[in-house]
């Protein structure tokens, strides 16, 4: 249980940090893909722990036989492309955005100090 708690820890924590830092961000628009984008996944995030969690399987498997019966089934068995697919995102488009997003506020950076 305590590997599990581990595994989502640090499966959902980088979108959470990505949020503290985007509230410094000086560019709107890197501020935006930080604070909104990074908002995003941590409530998708937080769903495909608390399914890793209460469930059997996982986010990219799908979820079998949760804890708290048929309606937690039917819940997690309908989230299930949701979630796998932003899985996939957080995992393949997540890093890009946030160096797009960290280049675009250290040029915000650099004009303003010229």
């Amino acid at each position: 249980m305590i590997g599990e708690l581990l595994h989502s820890f640090f499966f959902a924590m980088p979108a959470v940090l990505v949020v503290v830092y985007g509230m410094s961000c000086q560019s709107r628009l890197a501020w935006a893909i930080l604070v909104w984008g990074g908002l995003i996944f941590t409530v998708l995030m937080g769903l495909a722990v608390i399914g890793m969690l209460l469930c059997d399987g996982r986010s990219l498997t799908g979820y079998s036989s949760c804890l708290g019966g048929a309606p937690v089934d039917g819940l997690f068995g309908a989230l299930a492309p949701v979630l796998s697919a932003a899985t996939y995102a957080y995992i393949l488009a997540g890093p890009p955005l946030v160096g797009l997003a960290l280049l675009f506020d250290w040029l915000h950076r650099r004009r303003a100090a010229a």
